[in-house]
């Protein structure tokens, strides 16, 4: 059975690209408050610990890929603490093709 790199000793752009494919993914569904992604989501369906994915996000965030929003409320209104929402903000590209200038 292949050994499985932990998410340390993997290339940066390996966890940054499961973080992409797991927000790609409920991209259809984003719309609806119940499927939008926040942090602990995000690293529960990457099984990627919270030191490797919050950082990779800020990171996203900071470069215009993700808008992070905000959750209205409290957490005694919510009975939890606030979430931070993380969207994709352009669409992905389906086929990568040489511009011809």
């Amino acid at each position: 059975m292949p050994k499985t790199r932990s998410p340390s000793r993997r290339p940066v752009g390996e966890n940054r690209q499961l973080v992409l494919a797991c927000l790609h993914a409920g991209r259809p569904a984003l719309f609806e408050t119940e499927h939008r992604l926040w942090g602990a989501e995000i690293c529960r369906l990457t099984r990627l610990p919270k030191g490797v994915v919050y950082p990779i996000l800020r990171q996203m965030v900071d470069a215009g890929t993700l808008i992070a929003q905000q959750e209205h409320g409290t957490p005694a209104q919510l009975q939890r603490p606030l979430r931070t929402y993380y969207i994709l903000s352009r669409p992905p590209r389906k086929n990568r093709t040489p511009r011809s200038d």
